[in-house]
């Protein structure tokens, strides 16, 4: 576990410093102070450049701050750090730094020590509040900032250690009141052309522009020319494009390499507000290759990116297998439910995976006055059925019944079935019996995201219901609410016990401890250790087929002995224990906050109280089953149905259709019912024959089947389009989508592509 004198030890170190220092101070100009956003700012401003006044809480100030923060992982932390103020002393250096700005609104922006390097650029890893107003919230956005190097995806860059270590500052700036904001590229980050400026322009503040809520201008810069590509926002003139292009192009002569700036302008006044370098520049002379346009078919509707379970381009087959239960799920828990929407469907848009909600009868319209909306809903046939079926789910406890059925029958008949479809051996099927087995797992898939979807809605329902009655009685937010709950998802600790049972057995054992450190593979250590073989099959068997994510071309648990290595070492690097640990704090935090309820309830009537303890109980039976029901009727379905693709894949690198086995996942895409064992060869044949395309996976391309008509006429081409993060009506588009290629090389088919500079971001 951490220890707190791993931070610091000598507490003298902290008295020397200023814990809160303006932008012109030396201070701001050492990056483990300062962090690297503010250094760069400080040094911008030195050199002239008309970069905003600000103040930085540094690094020192962190560090001292996390000297009584309570060890644990990163979501402990977090949670401490939010309930916990800055001391009163740091509170008066803050008052006193901002107070001079008067009473205006704040950027607070985290500055860590690694980011806005040169080599590695950790731009929009830490958090970024804008629009703080008041003391109080600015004080509230420094500990976010604070607690934002705590969170999952910085983690993964570094320990929780690490980042306790005294290695974060917080910017604090005022907002400048922007006609028009953007950002600029000194050099083309696609084909690394140093000669040409791109500028990303909209209106008002720049925070439209890098959230994905505005669609910008786009302007190109050579020399002294300005030449529009898109300009849907109308934010500048070109005067105003080059005077952006001859600030970007300063800062890039001062800092001697490219750089991504932000700006602004106000009242006719231009602004720097940031300068990070360009981390993923291409070489020089790669500025001369074609762009390729990617035919997109955009639907009529409002789409949005949907990046919190589909990060990435889905390949074909988890498009035309998942994406299609999901959606088959997502419109069934919305009639079950009687929920005022016809669906929220999911749908591929240029490679990528949009979401929209479809209203009820499923066409877009303007919302009606709110003066009309009693007379529809007593008239709207829609309505009427919607309204009287919610109120059925309330008093017939439906959300209570599935919770039951869900341990009585349904969990038990998931397993039987996973187990069943787990235990055959697929190579010894033939190309008929695979065939059946992909469809019969296709269907299985199907079955458990309607289950899924319909648990999801009763177990969001019974923790909803409970925390409006905490707003309601003891006016609670959300958090609060929550912590009544902490710690009592066993199934999602489950993996990390065993992960822990097993460093323990590793520690015990000289030798094997010795060869895993060593470096030894999965593989060899099982064959020297009989025994830790044992417990790694043991895991295997009881998590191994445990999809990692919603995408078909990504390994199981199973698959992943890298994952199970690292989980090993990070048990025995010294946080052995951290689970129970971690178990321990929330069981603590739960019984806080179950005393305090009982304290505040004794003055409402006993029809609330028993109310409360009801909602309290439905909530605590329905929380553990949040995280445990997705093992069994998502992640494993998807796991068995990625085996029955692979072994698909074996076969067709063993007739010398495919190089690859992942492959499969590219070009079974159409359909997941294969038909017969003639027509999944005949289907081979001509997707083979396709497939003779030169491509470059050195460059990250990723493959896929784009196109309309039979399957003999689709086309293989790149799927790798960062369209708009959000999509209206189509008006704004033509067939072929004109904007940036995002790879360099000559290539037939379609073309990795990008509407929008803010792509681009590091």
């Amino acid at each position: 576990m951490i220890q707190k004198k791993n931070i610091h030890s000598d507490s003298h170190h902290y008295a020397e410093k200023k814990k809160i220092c303006r932008l012109q101070d030396e201070q701001c100009l050492v990056i483990d102070e300062a962090g690297g956003k503010a250094v760069n700012l400080a040094k911008l401003r030195r050199a002239g450049f008309p970069v905003p006044d600000g103040a930085v809480v540094t690094t020192t100030a962190f560090a001292e701050y996390m000297l009584d923060i309570p060890a644990g992982d990163s979501a402990v932390i977090r949670g401490a750090i939010m309930e916990r103020p800055l001391d009163e002393r740091l509170q008066q250096e803050l008052r006193e730094a901002i107070t001079p700005f008067g009473d205006v609104p704040f950027a607070v922006r985290s500055s860590g020590v690694a980011e806005d390097l040169a080599d590695a650029s950790f731009a929009g890893q830490y958090d970024t509040l804008l629009g703080v107003h008041g003391f109080d919230a600015v004080e509230s956005a420094v500990r976010t900032c604070f607690a934002s190097a705590f969170s999952r995806h910085i983690l993964q860059y570094r320990t929780v250690k690490q980042a306790m270590a005294g290695r974060m500052a917080v910017l604090i700036q005022p907002i400048i009141e922007a006609d028009a904001a953007g950002v600029a590229f000194t050099a083309n980050p696609v084909t690394g052309d140093r000669k040409e400026v791109l500028v990303s322009a909209v209106k008002g503040l720049g925070e439209r522009l890098v959230s994905g809520q505005a669609t910008p201008d786009e302007w190109t810069v050579r020399g002294q020319q300005a030449v529009p590509i898109q300009l849907p926002e109308r934010a500048m003139e070109a005067d105003d494009i080059l005077r952006v292009a001859h600030l970007a192009r300063k800062a890039a002569l001062h800092f001697g390499q490219p750089q991504d700036i932000e700006w602004a302008i106000s009242r006719g006044e231009l602004y720097l507000l940031q300068a990070r370098p360009i981390t993923t520049l291409p070489r020089d002379n790669a500025g001369a290759k074609r762009q390729i346009p990617l035919p997109v078919e955009v639907p009529e509707g409002f789409w949005e990116r949907e990046v919190s379970h589909y990060p990435d381009v889905l390949a074909p087959a988890t498009r035309s297998t998942f994406i299609v239960a999901m959606n088959h799920a997502m419109r069934n828990l919305c009639t079950e439910m009687s929920l005022m929407i016809e669906t929220l469907e999911q749908k591929e848009i240029g490679g990528w995976l949009y979401q929209r909600v479809v209203p009820l009868g499923g066409k877009e319209r303007k919302a009606p006055p709110a003066w009309l909306m009693p007379i529809l809903i007593r008239l709207v046939p829609q309505i009427k059925s919607r309204l009287a079926g919610a109120v059925a789910w309330v008093r017939e406890d439906r959300a209570g019944k599935l919770l039951r059925d869900w341990e009585v029958r349904l969990k038990p008949e998931l397993t039987r079935k996973a187990s069943n479809l787990a235990l055959v051996q697929l190579d010894d099927f033939s190309d008929d019996q695979l065939a059946a087995y992909l469809s019969e797992s296709f269907e299985f898939l199907k079955y458990c995201l309607d289950q899924h979807m319909l648990l999801n809605g009763a177990i969001e329902y019974m923790i909803a219901r409970f925390v409006f009655e905490c707003r309601a009685l003891l006016d609670w937010d959300e958090a609060q609410s929550m912590q009544a709950f902490g710690g009592l998802s066993e199934i999602s600790s489950a993996p990390g016990r065993a992960i822990e049972a097993m460093a323990n057995f590793v520690q015990s054992h000289p030798a094997l401890l010795h060869d895993l450190q060593e470096g030894c593979s999965l593989r060899d250590l099982e064959a020297s250790h009989p025994k830790f073989a044992e417990k790694v099959a043991a895991y295997v068997r009881e998590f191994g087929l445990r999809a990692l994510r919603a995408e078909l071309n990504y390994p199981t648990v199973g698959e992943s002995s890298h994952i199970l290595l690292q989980l090993l070492k990070d048990q025995l690097s010294g946080n052995t224990g951290q689970v129970a640990e971690h178990a321990s704090i929330l069981a603590q935090q739960r019984q806080r906050r179950l005393a305090e309820t009982e304290q505040r309830l004794l003055g409402r009537t006993e029809v609330e109280r028993a109310r409360f303890s009801l909602l309290l109980d439905n909530a605590k039976r329905a929380y553990p089953l949040r995280e445990e029901h997705g093992f069994y009727d998502r992640d494993v379905p998807v796991g068995l149905l990625r085996y029955g693709f692979l072994e698909a894949g074996k076969r067709f690198v063993a007739r010398g259709h495919l190089d690859c086995i992942d492959d499969v996942f590219e070009f079974l895409g159409g359909r997941c019912h294969l038909g017969t064992g003639a027509d999944f060869r005949d289907r081979a044949e001509w997707q083979s024959a396709t497939r003779r395309v030169s491509h470059r996976r050195d460059i990250g391309i990723y493959w896929g089947i784009h196109g309309q008509g039979t399957s003999h006429s689709r086309r293989i081409g790149v799927l790798e389009n960062s369209a708009r993060r959000c999509i209206g009506l189509s008006h704004h588009f033509s067939r072929v989508v004109d904007g940036f290629s995002q790879h360099w090389g000559i290539g037939d088919g379609f073309g990795r592509h990008s509407l929008a500079l803010r792509d681009y971001r590091t």
